[in-house]
Parts: C-alpha cells; sequence; structure tokens
C-alpha cells in the first residue's frame, strides 16, 4: 500500500536529489549557502529530513531497523552523549565539532527515506550528473587559469574537494567498461577524463592514491573476466596517448614529480605531509588514557604550537586533516570501533553481494560505487573529509546506496 503523505508525495527525494546535485557540482560554496547568517541549506535539508521522516513515522507506524542501522544509532548516539563532558568553550564551537558525526545522518537518511528503488536511482544519477558537471568547471577554471599552487613548487590545482564525485564517475564508468559490452567507447572517455583530471587538474596526491585504490578494488572484482582482463590492456595501451596529448598543455616535469613522490620516502620532505605528522603528533600528544578509550569530546580547544614561524590552533579548531584521526581524538577508541565496524560491514555486504549480482543491472552501480567509497575513505585519511558537509555527504550517501544496491529487498520497500 502506497501512502500519499510518505517521502516520495512531499516531493523529498526530487529536493534531496537537487540538493545533492548541486553539492556535487559546488561543494563548499553550495553547502554553507546561509539564511540570516545562522541556518544553512544543508541543516534545512537535515530538517526536512527528520521533518518527512517523522510523518512517515506517524502514518505507516514503521522505520526500518536494519544491523546497520542500530550500528549508526549507537555511533551518533555516542556521539550525542560527547556534548556533555565540559571542555570551557562555547556551544557553537562544540556543535561545529559535533558535526562530523550529524553528517553521518544522511546514511540513515538513506536507508529509511530513499531506499525504494526510484528514489535510490534519483540520487545515484544526481551524483553521477553533478560530478560530471564539476569536471567542466573544472575544465572552465584551468582554461582561465584559476587555481592555487601545491606544495610542490611549480603546480597549479584547479579542484579538490570534487574528486569525491568524480571518483564515483571513474569506478561506475571503469566497471561498465569492464563488465558490459555496450557503450565502450563513452565509458573509456568518462574514466580516462576523470583519470586525467584527478591525476593533473586536482593533482592532490592523497587524491590519486585513493583513484588508484578504487582502480585496485575494481580489477580484484573483476579479475576472473576474460573481457575486462583484455579491455584494462587496451585502457592501459590507450591511456598514454591522451595524457600526451594533455601534457602538452601543461608542465609535466612538476606533476610527474608529484606523483612519484608518492612512493619515495622523500615525500616526508614535502610540507604538506611534514605539516600532517607534527599536527597529528600535536594532537595525539594532548589525550590522557581515558581520551584514547573515550576521547577528548567536543569543543576541546588544542594549544597553540608553531612551525616555520606560523601558529597553529590560534581559534582553538584545529584541522587535522585526517578524518579518522579526528574521530579519534574526539571519540576514542570506543567511537572509531564503532564507525569502522559500521563501514566495514557495509563493505563486507557490498562483496558479498558483487559475487551474486553479477548478470543484474545493479552489479556496475554497486562495485562502482564500493570501489570508489574505499578510495574516498582512503582520502579521508588527509583530508577534512568527514568533518564538513560538502565531502562527507557524498561519502555517506554513497555508504547507504552500497547498502540499498547490496540488499534487493530493500529496493522494494
Amino acid at each position: 500500500m502506497v501512502y500519499k503523505s510518505e517521502a516520495n508525495s512531499f516531493f523529498y527525494k526530487y529536493i534531496a536529489a537537487l540538493f545533492i546535485f548541486l553539492n556535487c557540482i559546488f561543494y563548499r560554496d553550495f553547502s554553507y549557502i546561509s539564511f540570516g547568517g545562522t541556518l544553512f541549506i544543508t541543516e534545512i535539508l537535515l530538517l526536512m529530513s527528520f521533518f518527512t521522516l517523522f510523518l512517515r513515522i506517524v502514518i505507516t507506524h514503521r522505520i526500518r531497523f536494519d544491523y546497520q542501522i542500530k550500528l549508526w544509532l549507537i555511533f551518533f548516539g555516542y556521539g550525542c552523549l560527547l556534548l556533555f563532558i565540559d571542555n570551557n568553550s562555547s556551544i557553537f564551537f562544540k556543535f561545529r565539532e559535533f558535526a562530523a558525526i550529524a553528517y553521518s545522518t544522511f546514511f540513515f537518511i538513506m536507508l529509511t527515506l530513499l531506499s525504494d528503488h526510484k528514489s535510490s536511482n534519483l540520487v545515484f544519477r544526481a551524483i553521477l550528473l553533478g560530478s560530471i558537471f564539476s569536471i567542466f568547471y573544472i575544465f572552465y577554471r584551468f582554461n582561465i587559469g584559476l587555481g592555487n599552487y601545491t606544495t610542490t613548487e611549480g603546480v597549479m590545482r584547479y579542484g579538490n574537494y570534487e574528486f569525491v564525485g568524480i571518483n564515483i564517475v571513474y569506478c561506475y564508468s571503469l566497471s561498465k567498461l569492464l563488465s558490459r559490452p555496450n557503450d565502450i567507447i563513452l565509458n573509456a572517455f568518462l574514466a580516462l577524463i576523470c583519470f586525467i583530471t584527478v591525476f593533473t587538474l586536482i593533482s592532490h596526491t592523497s587524491a590519486m592514491l585513493g583513484m588508484l585504490l578504487s582502480t585496485a578494488v575494481i580489477l580484484k572484482i573483476h579479475y576472473h573476466n576474460k573481457r575486462a582482463k583484455n579491455l584494462t590492456l587496451a585502457f592501459l595501451l590507450v591511456s598514454p596517448i591522451f595524457f600526451i596529448m594533455f601534457f602538452l598543455m601543461l608542465d609535466t616535469s612538476v606533476i610527474t614529480l608529484r606523483f612519484t613522490r608518492i612512493f619515495s620516502v622523500d615525500i616526508l620532505n614535502d610540507p604538506n605531509v611534514s605539516w600532517r605528522l607534527i599536527t597529528w603528533l600535536h594532537a595525539l600528544s594532548q589525550m590522557e588514557l581515558s581520551d584514547i578509550f573515550f576521547g577528548v569530546g567536543w569543543g576541546y580547544e588544542l594549544p597553540v604550537y608553531f612551525l616555520n614561524d606560523f601558529a597553529y590552533a590560534e581559534d582553538g579548531f584545529e584541522g587535522l586533516h585526517n578524518s579518522l584521526l579526528f574521530y579519534f581524538f574526539h571519540t576514542g577508541l570506543f567511537g572509531t570501533s564503532l564507525f569502522l565496524i559500521l563501514i566495514i560491514s557495509v563493505y563486507k555486504k557490498a562483496f558479498r553481494a558483487c559475487k551474486i549480482f553479477q548478470s543484474s543491472l545493479l552489479y556496475c552501480k554497486l562495485t562502482g560505487l564500493l570501489a570508489a567509497n574505499i578510495g574516498i575513505l582512503l582520502f579521508s585519511f588527509f583530508n577534512v573529509v568527514l568533518e564538513g558537509p560538502y565531502m562527507a555527504i557524498i561519502f555517506w550517501v554513497s555508504l547507504g546506496l552500497i547498502y540499498i544496491y547490496s540488499d534487493k529487498k530493500l529496493l522494494n520497500i
């Protein structure tokens, strides 16, 4: 029985899809659009989501409580409990850090409001289309010379946050290229453009690593597919031609240096890398024994420290540039373990489903999202991914989609 008052009847799925579409193009510039300086557009969507969920519960008297949802509720509940720890900081500062937990709500939203077939596919297409538009936007910035210098001298970066969406397009295209006989040229082109964009225009070391890991996951899943092996070989043979053509437009020596240093101990001399290591050690040095198990809570102000005559943590907020370490610092082993158990349980479910759904239309969506999410997780070990809405939303929504596409019964809710 279909209830008119459920989320779809309120056009909730279209509003959510539009939000995700615009977020995948503009990221921070969109997620932090404010109304009156106190209410952000992301918070409006969250409030709308909980209102829609409340109506659904009242009318249908049901809500899904799968194992993963229970894990998330414990994770979220523990994060809320840490708000009561008194760190002599303002409520605003507490909630600013707590947001890293709050954005995980999008995983819960996916499994409770957007898990039917039409809604999940609509959200998935919104990610793909928005991310493709973001590639055009990056090329536009490249064309007008609007970029930022990286820590490797001479390298300009024309994108950053866009990696999380582009990696999903890349993995989905690569999965279709390796397992579907149709649209080979289109999928090869999309995968190649995504690859070139990340390695040359985004030129972010951890993004490169994330994409390489995602590629390895895709190849592992498709390992026993003979056609996949042949197409992979052809892809590897053709790619250098496109790279040479594109590199004629760029100073290739510094880009090559930035990539090759990933696998060299010389990378420790990179100012960006050394700054991260010093920051991580500085944060860990503030933790007592009890903090290691339960975390320091929200609103903890790190003491100011100096690096190259520049003061860090002056405003009390420290960007650790490592989302997993951020969770560990604030929630301890208990909270971090809950987070890892949650995502690993979703990954395990997806890997099992990959073996079952090989002939299903869900296969490419599932394998592409799974590989991409793993790559984004690696990216988060070196960047502020889960702490802000612009990248956290894509991570948690894609994790929700992985779970949905791993269970056909969810698609019939």
